[in-house]
């Protein structure tokens, strides 16, 4: 599959150098997400939010107007790219949306204050799993046999806040919930969350992570006719 994706990357990338158009044309590579690929002992994906299936490539060229070969390590997500790009082109990007252009991280102009934290979420319906439920999950990390139903953690809404320390998944209504401290854990194997010693900073995560819930609201304005039915 990778090889596939590069062959046909390279195809439309050589096409553009044939038009003359490299430098009138913005490219962004992107993913939907990632896979364990080995991690946690299983290939594929399930419904978690480990940092292997929720960081995602993003590679960004415009030639001539973008620095080649630049590494950056902010924190960006995919809600990012629409401002981004109407920053890039000057377009006024639409109201409501809720992205932040970090176009200064590509030309190396203008202010830009970087994400403390970035943040994730997953749905699927009914309730989390509870600590007794009896779960089925499949036998080896090949099974054929990959329905939802068979997924650990594919039931109910998860949301996690991650800051360059530290890693929050929290469960609604459950007396579980997952924290990694991404310093000293990267892979995220050692969960911290039922610790006593750690109940502060579980706190502060949800205090983040609940003002990302309510910033994060759909603020459109309303309608004529919304305004005139109050």
């Amino acid at each position: 599959m990778n090889s596939y994706i590069d062959d046909q990357v390279g195809r439309f990338l050589v096409r553009l150098e044939e038009l003359g158009l490299p430098e009138d044309t913005i490219v962004i590579y992107m993913a939907d997400h990632g896979g364990y690929m080995g991690e946690h002992h299983m290939i594929r994906k399930t419904k978690a939010l480990y940092d292997c299936l929720c960081r995602i490539p993003l590679i960004i060229s415009w030639p001539g107007s973008i620095a080649t070969g630049e590494q950056r390590k902010e924190f960006v997500c995919a809600e990012d790219i629409l401002p981004t790009l109407a920053d890039l082109i000057g377009w006024q990007a639409p109201e409501g949306i809720q992205g932040m252009s970090f176009e200064p991280l590509l030309t190396g102009e203008g202010e830009y204050a970087p994400r403390d934290a970035i943040f994730g979420e997953h749905g699927s319906p009914g309730r989390p799993a509870t600590l007794d439920s009896p779960l089925t999950v499949p036998e080896g990390a090949l099974t054929p046999d990959f329905r939802p139903s068979l997924k650990i953690g594919d039931r109910g809404l998860i949301k996690s806040v991650q800051t360059r320390e530290w890693k929050l998944v929290h469960y609604p209504g459950q007396p579980y919930g997952e924290l990694y401290h991404l310093t000293q854990d990267p892979w995220e194997l050692y969960n911290l969350y039922g610790r006593p010693e750690h109940q502060d900073v579980v706190a502060e995560l949800r205090h983040m992570l609940l003002d990302w819930m309510v910033e994060s609201e759909d603020c459109l304005p309303l309608s004529q006719e919304e305004m005139a039915g109050e």
